[in-house]
């Protein structure tokens, strides 16, 4: 199975509070664009839907005008131009990746249906976490409302107004049987490691079913590792190389059994080299 897609439904609803003035450009007071409400994900593989992540604002039933109609206070009338979506692999601070930007009412994007725009972001991996985070933007005016003589450049939203504070994790939902669980990457290398928020030594069990431990252990037999895995929503497991002593372990083989709720178990190896 591989993930084919992620879908980036921008909220084109305002933040609540003011919407528009609130952030101002310090050069002139020139108030920036209205700020949209967030994204809505999901994720998609080769089989269909398997992951939902939600920006944590609202729902899309929020009751105001869209940013679209918001009129800028200086000018008179409505301006936004357009969104920017930008994607973070490591911080929710960033470093920031544009990956679309949508004008207004653009049919590449817009789904007159739903009245929903919709990004598809490809470039994205399976057991990696993400943060992502939608601008509104104008195209300027030539002459500032205020005061003719100042043009007034184009605009963008604040990136942290909107943004992810809790990662989106693309995963697989839990499997309805141990036989497919692998470990990866295996053998783990200091350099093959995923990279949570500056953790390269995270090691992924997946396809686990939805309650199951995971047991690890050196060649000699010795406990190295308990893992209790018990979501609803996906079948991967992460290991930092912590034991349960609260150390690093070392470079060497190791063994692991998954043991679900009836007692079935599987069996594999996983070499760590650091």
């Amino acid at each position: 199975m591989k993930i084919t897609k992620l879908e980036c439904i921008p909220y084109t609803k305002p933040s609540p509070g003011p919407q528009r003035g609130a952030v101002p450009n310090k050069a002139n007071q020139r108030p920036l664009p209205p700020a949209p409400r967030g994204v809505l994900l999901k994720m998609y593989t080769d089989e269909g839907i398997i992951g939902y992540g939600d920006a944590g604002m609202a729902s899309l039933g929020y009751a105001g005008d869209t940013v679209e109609s918001i009129l800028d206070p200086h000018q008179g009338i409505p301006d936004v131009a357009g969104y920017r979506v930008y994607r973070s692999g490591l911080y929710p601070f960033g470093p920031w990746k544009l990956i679309a930007e949508i004008a207004v009412g653009d049919p590449h994007y817009f789904q007159p249906d739903s009245q929903q725009y919709v990004v598809i972001d490809t470039l994205v991996a399976l057991g990696y976490a993400y943060y992502y985070s939608i601008t509104s933007f104008d195209n300027g005016h030539s002459a500032w409302a205020i005061d003719p003589a100042y043009t007034v450049p184009p605009l963008e939203s604040s990136l942290y107004a909107n943004r992810l504070k809790n990662p989106f994790y693309t995963t697989l939902l839990p499997q309805n049987n141990l036989n497919e669980v692998v470990v990866v990457p295996n053998p783990f290398y200091r350099s093959s490691g995923f990279e949570f928020a500056g953790d390269t030594k995270l090691i992924q069990f997946i396809n686990l079913q939805e309650r199951c431990t995971i047991r690890i252990y050196t060649i000699r037999g010795d406990l190295v590792k308990t893992l209790v895995h018990e979501d609803p929503q996906s079948g991967i497991a992460f290991w930092n190389q912590i034991s349960d002593n609260g150390q690093y372990v070392k470079s060497g083989m190791y063994f692991y059994v998954v043991t679900n709720e009836k007692g079935e178990t599987i069996k594999g190896k996983l070499a760590i080299i650091n």
